[in-house]
């Protein structure tokens, strides 16, 4: 390889990098803003039912705590008027700027680009002089950039501002410590660890992540449906609409936040990488050519796709199906 080509290799693949880490940037940033959101518009509505029935209690009896009128009572009662009022307009801002259906496909297109760039690393050595089109390519790796570009343009994001990155590259949340020139050819050996072995690593620590804060939802679920039918067992009837109310939150939080799908779809994944590293680990190594190293880059970018592709699925099922229920609340209240 001359320098000519040297050059044009590392602009080529410095470009795609570049890509890489401007979508993932603005994938964290959407993620961020669509997660408060949504944490806020349910936890909103939960403290407007929580003091609404504190009022009435404190209000109550021979002996009331408050006194009607008085300045703590406003205080109550402008807070029940406001947070409601606070819920809808963050539900419209949320339907309105939509950032859980930009960050979905930001991610996706960060993804993408960085399946794109770990074929043409490892088969850049097969693909240099077999032609234009095949994976190693630079003409290859350009069509898949503009191609990704174009189809993340047609989604949410042609309404939003892009935030220039401006750090290193690649950016932190790359991760790889094995994989310090990221300019560099892959060896197959190196493939195997700093995108199939990486991924399952990735994987192990999301699913034990998962498991945990499944476990956790589903615990704070059970303890407010529980302390509800103890309310009412104990003529607290009035607190059992905001135990009701919290267990709704929390549900509603476990569905959007997909962690049982994800769990489920993390571990198929990684079942599926570990096959496919078993298969290339028992391969004889003078079996271990040019066809073999193909498949085994097709094989786990393929399922990585597989695997983001239903997560995408997921959400964005997800998000149009809470898009409905506030939409229909909205009227409901009108």
């Amino acid at each position: 390889m001359n320098q000519t080509q040297k050059k044009e290799k590392s602009f080529i693949l410095e470009h795609a990098w570049q890509h890489f880490a401007l979508y993932e940037k603005n994938a964290s940033l959407q993620k961020s803003s669509a997660n408060r959101m949504q944490v806020w518009v349910l936890m909103l509505g939960g403290l407007a039912a929580f003091l609404a029935v504190l009022r009435s209690q404190l209000l109550s009896g021979a002996n009331p705590v408050l006194v009607a009128d008085g300045i703590p009572d406003r205080l109550l009662h402008y807070a029940i008027i406001i947070f409601p009022i606070a819920t809808t307009v963050l539900a419209a801002i949320f339907n309105r700027f939509k950032p859980g259906s930009k960050w979905t496909p930001l991610r996706n297109a960060a993804e993408r680009i960085k399946s794109e760039i770990f074929r043409y690393r490892t088969l850049r050595s097969y693909d240099a002089k077999t032609g234009d089109e095949q994976p190693g390519s630079d003409k290859n790796l350009e069509g898949a950039i503009i191609d990704i570009n174009d189809r993340l343009m047609k989604t949410d994001v042609n309404q939003t501002a892009l935030r220039p990155y401006k750090g290193e590259i690649p950016p932190s949340t790359y991760g790889v410590a094995e994989d310090s020139d990221v300019f560099s050819q892959l060896t197959p050996a190196q493939y195997l660890t700093v995108r199939l072995d990486d991924q399952l690593t990735f994987y192990k620590k999301k699913t034990e992540s998962l498991e945990k804060k499944l476990k956790f939802f589903h615990a704070l679920i059970y303890i407010f449906g529980g302390l509800g039918t103890f309310l009412a067992a104990v003529g607290l009837e009035i607190w059992v609409a905001v135990t009701t109310s919290f267990a709704g939150i929390y549900t509603t939080l476990l569905e959007y936040k997909q962690i049982e799908n994800n769990l489920m779809i993390y571990n198929q994944a990684a079942s599926s990488l570990s096959n496919l590293k078993t298969w290339w680990l028992a391969l004889p190594e003078e079996k271990k050519k040019e066809e073999q190293v193909r498949t085994l880059v097709d094989g786990v970018e393929k399922i990585l796709h597989s695997e983001q592709s239903r997560w995408i699925g997921n959400m964005e099922a997800v998000l149009e199906k809470l898009r409905v229920e506030r939409t229909s609340e909205e009227s409901a209240g009108a």
